[in-house]
């Protein structure tokens, strides 16, 4: 049985990780807050609209559930894939 999700930032990230779609797909097709999720998790702050000036400024618009899946999902991102890594 398929795990279910409760949010779509959740449901992303899984997607990413468990490589049934890639980041470019989900960063392209998600709110601005799940963006900023996707960024921080996949470390690719970069690609953040120039809304979000900072890495500062993009956490303080997470909310609590949302912090907590980015520090989760860090290290989920960080034991599958090398350092180098690309999304």
């Amino acid at each position: 049985m398929e795990k279910s999700f409760n949010y779509g930032d959740e449901r992303r990230i899984h997607a990413i990780i468990s490589g049934k779609s890639t980041f470019k797909k989900e960063f392209g097709t998600a709110s601005s807050t799940e963006q900023i999720v996707l960024a921080f998790v996949f470390g690719c702050e970069l690609l953040l609209h120039e809304s979000v000036r900072s890495f500062r400024d993009g956490w303080r618009r997470l909310d609590e559930r949302q912090r907590a899946l980015v520090l989760k999902s860090v290290e989920e991102v960080n034991k599958k894939y090398p350092a180098d890594h690309e999304f």
